[in-house]
């Protein structure tokens, strides 16, 4: 392993910390922060393991959505 890189352990580690005692999250929100904060890149899954390992396991991955933020706000006129 080299010297920056993360063992898994550590990153569970670290996104517990990161997400302990939040209760509304939206995962892909805070996987795009511990991201950019940690210089790696988690997948949604990882994170969505560590939290059903926590008993979160109520909490879903944000899909990206097919329509931009105009659009969106176009339909509701």
């Amino acid at each position: 392993m080299h010297e920056n890189e993360l063992s898994e352990a550590q990153c569970e580690r670290i996104i517990g910390a990161y997400l302990s005692g939040t209760k509304q999250i939206v995962i892909f929100n805070k996987t795009c922060k511990l991201n950019s904060s940690l210089n790696t890149t988690l997948h949604n899954n990882t994170v969505k393991t560590y939290l059903h390992d926590e008993g979160l396991s109520s909490y879903v991955t944000r899909k990206k959505s097919l329509l931009t933020l105009k659009q969106q706000k176009d339909m509701l006129r």
